[in-house]
């Protein structure tokens, strides 16, 4: 018999959870969209200063 392992650890799931897939999480959507909303929130401070 041969086992085979994962690369990534196996989800879990919590009660109310709609989903947990199985596989690696790609974040790189959500830290651009962190930087993004970061970067217009700094942008907007700083033009409400100049008034």
């Amino acid at each position: 018999m041969t086992t085979t392992q994962q690369g990534w650890p196996t989800q879990i799931r919590l009660p109310g959870q709609t989903a947990a897939p199985e596989g690696p999480v790609d974040i790189m959507s959500m830290y651009v969209m962190h930087h993004a909303i970061t970067a217009v929130a700094v942008l907007v401070h700083l033009l409400i200063l100049q008034r």
